[in-house]
Parts: C-alpha cells; structure tokens; sequence
C-alpha cells in the first residue's frame, strides 16, 4: 500500500508523455509529405525564375540559330517549365557550339545558363548526390578516358 503515491506520480508523468508520443508520432508522418510539397513548390519557383532569366538569351540563340521549338509540326510540349527549360539550354548550347555562327555569351549569361543546367540535374536537391562535371569524369577506367572539353581519347 505504500507504493499507491508512487504509482499515481508514475501516471501522472506518464500521461503528458503519452500524448506528446502522439503528437510527435503525427507530425512525424506529416512531415515527410509537407516537406516534399515546400520543395516542389520551391524547385517550380526556381524553375519559373530560370526560364524567364533565359527567355532573352533563348531568343538571341535561337534568331541566329532556329531550334526545334520554332519548328510549326514539331511535337515540343513546352507547357511543362523543366521542359521549357530544358529546351532553353539546349538550344542555347547549340548555337553556342555551332561553328557557322558567331554567338557569344557573356560570364553571366553563362553562369546563368550553368545555374539552369544545375537545377535540371537536380544539383542542391537534398537527396540527390553532387552532380559530377565531365571533367570529373577522369576517374573512369577503359580504354577510353574522357578528356576536359575534348571529348574522348585513347
């Protein structure tokens, strides 16, 4: 019978105890979907602020070098922004590279265009592992090992 005053301040402990168990055990389960909704929202804001960042760039580039994106029957769906995006950059890139053309970017236009490449690797993603360069790439072991820029060598 001496016990009966212990076992009331054991239950009093532990009813809070119990409850906060449930609250946590709820915010827990909670946490992982809300998580995952801020950061698609946050990655299609990036995304939208990338494409219009791009938009002048996209359209120099392409008046000096016509992508598919201007082609009337091509199947392009541009409505999605990654996709939009995506085709910014390649387009871009391409005349860019193109040796007949003489298009120049400045350094931040490129620093904009390598941010934008980033993003569409999922680079600052959490949960996605660092984006290697292709000069990382160095590493590979065969007979063909990738050179910085220059495609591959023996």
């Amino acid at each position: 019978m001496g016990n009966l005053p212990l076992r009331r301040t054991v239950a009093v402990a532990y009813e809070p105890l119990h409850l906060l168990t449930f609250v946590f055990l709820c915010l827990g389960f909670a946490g992982q979907p809300a998580t995952r909704a801020w950061l698609a929202r946050s990655r299609s804001r990036q995304t939208r602020r990338l494409v219009a960042e791009l938009e002048p760039i996209w359209v120099a580039a392409t008046n000096v070098r016509p992508g598919i994106s201007q082609v009337e029957h091509a199947v392009v769906p541009t409505e999605e922004l990654e996709t939009l995006l995506h085709r910014q950059v390649v387009e871009i890139r391409d005349a860019m590279i193109d040796t007949r053309l003489s298009f120049e970017v400045n350094a931040r236009e490129r620093e904009l265009l390598e941010r934008a490449e980033r993003h569409l690797l999922g680079a600052g993603t959490p949960g996605v592992d660092q984006v290697m360069r292709p000069c990382d790439l160095a590493q590979v072991t065969g007979p063909w090992t990738p050179r910085c820029g220059a495609g591959f060598a023996r």
